[in-house]
């Protein structure tokens, strides 16, 4: 068997492994798309830390809970347990994003004095 065989085996081994990648390549993609849709900032700009968390939070948090979805929630309650999931989410986001905003304004606040 060849390395690149066992790599790509990988997946079908461990599925929890292709959940992970698949986050860690949605999650920073997304925070780069929203980047330009929101200021325009050209990929040369793109914040690339800020994407590099997505990708290690998206990585830590949504691979875990559909792991823990499929092999423990009873089938009548998964959608209930990821809308639960999806809500601790956003509320994560939103509080990295009132972080943001307060840095901006803090800087903003420095240049006027």
């Amino acid at each position: 068997m060849t390395i690149l065989s066992k790599v790509l085996s990988l997946p079908v081994h461990f599925p929890l492994v292709r959940g992970m990648v698949s986050y860690a390549i949605i999650w920073p993609t997304c925070s780069i798309v929203q980047e330009y849709i929101a200021h325009g900032t050209t990929i040369e700009n793109a914040d690339f830390a800020r994407a590099a968390r997505f990708g290690v939070f998206g990585t830590i948090f949504w691979p875990t809970v559909q792991t823990i979805n499929f092999y423990f929630v009873l089938e009548k309650n998964r959608i209930v347990f990821v809308s639960a999931a999806s809500f601790v989410w956003t509320v994560y986001l939103a509080h990295v994003k009132a972080i943001e905003r307060k840095k901006e304004a803090e800087v903003l606040d420095e240049k006027k004095i």
